[in-house]
C-alpha cells in the first residue's frame, strides 16, 4: 500500500493515458485528486526556442 501521493500520481497517470485531463490539490499534509471539467484547456506557454 503506498502513500496518498503514490497513489494519487498513479491514478493521475492512468487518467492522462486515457485522455482525461488530471488536477492535483495539494492540502495540509495530504493531495486529492480532481479532473479538469469544462471542456476546455488552459493555454500553456511554450518556451521560446530563440532564432
Amino acid at each position: 500500500m503506498g502513500t496518498c501521493l503514490d497513489t494519487v500520481v498513479v491514478m493521475a497517470a492512468a487518467l492522462e493515458h486515457a485522455g482525461i485531463h488530471p488536477v492535483l490539490f495539494l492540502v495540509k499534509g495530504h493531495i486529492v485528486l480532481g479532473l479538469l471539467a469544462g471542456g476546455a484547456l488552459p493555454r500553456q506557454r511554450r518556451p521560446d526556442r530563440g532564432g
